[in-house]
């Protein structure tokens, strides 16, 4: 129980710092970047990480946009990727659902970062 615990006082200070906890965030925008032509969502997916990774989002926030970006990159999920065509259905319901929560923390200044992050 206290390994538990310890593990879930982690994940929490993770979050709070704007990281997703167990996902080194060196290459998580290298692996965005990559998908873009393959999924509509994407670039909503950036948004939330810079809104994530901003100090003035609140702690609730961060961990729901935590839960939603470790579920998209997760090798297993509820509809595999490799399914052709619905693939990413669920990907795209759990990020759309995140979205609509969080959507009024979300600045103009997140979006103009993931548009230039995919300008680049």
């Amino acid at each position: 129980m206290q390994l538990v615990a310890s593990a879930l006082n982690g994940a929490i200070k993770d979050v709070k710092k704007g990281e997703i906890p167990g996902i080194h965030l060196d290459n998580f925008l290298g692996s965005l970047k990559s998908l873009v032509e393959k999924v509509p969502f994407i670039k909503d997916a950036v948004a939330m990480y810079y809104c994530m990774k901003d100090s003035e989002t609140p702690t609730f926030v961060k961990g729901i946009i935590a839960a939603a970006l470790i579920y998209l990159f997760l090798p297993e999920d509820a509809i595999p990727e490799w399914v052709l065509g619905l693939g990413f259905t669920d990907d795209m319901i759990v990020m759309s659902t995140a979205l609509s929560a969080i959507s009024g923390n979300i600045t103009e200044a997140h979006w103009q970062k993931a548009e230039e992050f995919f300008q680049a």
